[in-house]
Order: structure tokens, then C-alpha cells, then sequence
């Protein structure tokens, strides 16, 4: 069977781009300069094929910056191109969850807006409506923190060599008991890295094993189970009626749960960078 490439006419390539008038007219670069000792150049027609990929000053975060780009610099400059290239993820995934928990605090502030500016109170039973965005950005968070591990599990295999072949946070079944990111810890501690592995454990103990053990639930039963987003209390008489925050199920509010685990996995990143050698 012959394959034909399908030819993209002006028409499908319109769906592709949009144009805009700038305000500003820079110089058209068409041309590139040859000179063969430095001094006299030539010019040549041509188009200049690069991209300069940035991001604006309002979309960076000083935080997360000042935590990878240490390190960043120094695998750079020790020519460690996996930890170099797992960095680069480990960036993008930390801009991650800090966008979902900060998606979060700005709902929860625009509802509580609502309520506070025109509310019909319920009467005979409280009321919860659910909040697609509430659902859906808390569950992406839980997925994002737990991705960003396993990244950063996947970069400590460029300089850890028990974990070179580790491609995530891997648990491991302790005594009947399933322990999240085990068989990373385990590794570390059977291989010389006791400091490192405890420093995992300590935080697995923490706050990773519940995060976790939501992620899967929410991977395994489609839903984030008992998690609620404003509950309203019935009117019961007089001025006020009370109105619960959106709650995690185990009843912590969601962004102070989300911010509360955003710290600890920064916290987590700074010890660990700070405690690995780049040969």
C-alpha cells in the first residue's frame, strides 16, 4: 500500500495562525553576514531560523527559580545533560502545581465574593452545589505533586546511581503496608544515601502517603471521594447564615491544604538539591 502525504493547501494552514498589526515597525532581518576574517562582512539573503523562548516577568515565580536554577547551573556547567534536561521538567512541574493552588485561592475568593454580595438563604436543610472548578483543579493538583516526584526521581538518577534506572516514585508493600515512594527510599538506604533516604521517609511520612493515597484514589474511582466544595447551612433565624469552606476529605480546607503541601514539596526539592553532589 502506497501512503500519500497529504498536501496543506493556504486555506488549511489559515486555521494554524492569526495575524496582528504591530504598533512598532522593527527592521525586517532577511539577510545573514559571512566574513571570512572577522572584519569585512558580507551580506546574503536569507531568513534567520531561531526562537528565543522566554516568559513574561508576571508569570515567573522568584520561589521556584531560586530553587532550581543553582543546581540548573551547575549540572550545566559540569555537562550533566540528564540532570540538566530533568531540571527543566522539574521546573515546569513545580510552575504547575503552584498554578493549580493558586487557581484554587482565586475561586474560592470569587465565590465567597458572591455569597458576600447576594445570597438567598436555603431554609429546613443545608445545600451543597458542586464546583466543577474546585473538583477538577484540587485533583490536578494531587496529580502534579505527585508527578513532580516522580521527575525529580527520574533527575536524582543523574547523579545517584541506585536510582539511574528509577523512573518514579515508586512504592514498595512494607509489612503488608503500602508505602509510598519505598522502593526509592529503600534504594537510598541499602546504598549509601541513609541521610537522603531519611529525608524522603520523613516526608513520606508526613504529608506524601496521604497526598499519594488520594491520587490513587482518584485514579482507580474517578472521583476525589468526600471531598466537598461549599456547604451552606439552613437559615435558622436572624442576619447571618453559615457557609463552610470547600474541604479536603479529611475535612482541612482545600487551599490550605493545597498551600500547606505546595510549601512541603518546595521544602522537599531544597533539601534534596542541596544535599546532592555533581562529580
Amino acid at each position: 500500500m502506497v501512503k500519500r502525504k497529504r498536501s496543506h493547501s493556504i486555506k488549511d494552514q489559515s486555521t494554524k495562525s492569526f495575524r496582528v498589526k504591530p504598533a512598532n515597525k522593527p527592521e525586517v532581518i532577511d539577510y545573514y553576514l559571512t566574513s571570512p576574517d572577522g572584519k569585512d562582512w558580507t551580506r546574503h539573503p536569507g531568513n534567520v531560523i531561531a526562537m528565543i523562548q522566554g516568559r513574561k516577568l508576571e508569570d515567573s515565580d522568584q520561589e521556584i527559580d531560586s530553587v532550581i536554577d543553582p543546581i540548573a547551573e551547575l549540572a550545566k556547567e559540569k555537562e550533566n545533560k540528564r540532570l540538566s534536561e530533568k531540571l527543566i521538567d522539574c521546573r515546569h512541574k513545580l510552575y504547575a502545581v503552584k498554578y493549580h493552588l493558586l487557581s484554587i485561592k482565586n475561586e474560592i475568593k470569587e465565590r465567597v465574593g458572591e455569597f458576600e454580595k447576594n445570597y438567598s438563604a436555603g431554609a429546613g436543610i443545608a445545600f451543597e452545589t458542586e464546583n466543577p472548578r474546585l473538583v477538577y483543579e484540587a485533583e490536578a493538583f494531587l496529580f502534579q505533586v505527585k508527578s513532580s516526584l516522580d521527575i525529580l526521581v527520574q533527575g536524582l538518577g543523574g547523579v545517584i546511581p541506585p536510582l539511574k534506572s528509577m523512573h518514579s516514585f515508586k512504592s514498595k508493600n512494607i509489612d503488608g503496608v503500602e508505602h509510598s515512594g519505598g522502593s526509592v527510599i529503600t534504594a537510598l538506604k541499602t546504598n549509601g544515601f541513609e541521610s537522603l533516604g531519611e529525608l524522603f521517609e520523613t516526608h513520606r511520612a508526613e504529608w506524601i502517603q496521604d497526598l499519594v493515597d488520594m491520587r490513587d484514589t482518584i485514579t482507580h474511582y474517578s472521583r476525589l471521594r468526600h471531598f466537598h466544595c461549599f456547604i451552606e447551612e439552613p437559615y435558622m433565624g436572624g442576619n447571618e447564615v453559615i457557609i463552610h469552606y470547600p474541604t479536603m476529605p479529611t475535612g482541612v480546607r482545600v487551599d490550605v491544604y493545597c498551600e500547606t503541601n505546595y510549601e512541603k514539596l518546595l521544602q522537599l526539592y531544597k533539601s534534596v538539591l542541596a544535599a546532592i553532589k555533581i562529580e
